[in-house]
């Protein structure tokens, strides 16, 4: 998998994006990026996520004890406003899953198919939340 994390200071977003096939390594990975940022004082609640996986088109290296793992080892804390983006049914039942194990972290999970939606999806939580800027 290919996989890219932008970190976007001035809105507080950490834009996760993977492309080509997504393995449980793939999940691990990126998860270790996320928490080591957390570490480092880079990231903390404040921040939102949207996770993009359009790009993904093969799901073959992805198991139920890989997302068991991710949803587990989550290193987001509870009440994140987050966001992932999905295509096929494959990777909406799979974020469902993950959303499902992960409980309180990943309740307020918004998954969509659309990009646009994601976007207003953190807005509309950060004027709830009072975090908007």
């Amino acid at each position: 998998m290919a996989e890219d994390l932008e970190l976007m200071r001035s809105s507080r977003t950490a834009y996760s994006r993977a492309w080509g096939s997504l393995s449980d390594a793939d999940l691990a990975g990126h998860r270790a990026r996320i928490a080591a940022h957390f570490k480092e004082g880079v990231l903390d609640a404040t921040w939102a996520q949207i996770c993009d996986f359009t790009g993904v088109d093969d799901l073959d290296g992805v198991s139920s004890a890989g997302v068991r793992a991710a949803a587990e080892e989550n290193p987001w804390p509870a009440d994140t406003i987050r966001a992932f983006i999905v295509t096929t049914d494959e990777q909406f039942g799979l974020a469902r899953m993950y959303q499902s194990i992960g409980g309180l972290k990943t309740s307020d999970l918004c998954i969509t198919r659309s990009a646009t939606e994601a976007a207003a999806f953190i807005e509309r939580e950060r004027r709830r939340l009072g975090l908007a800027s």
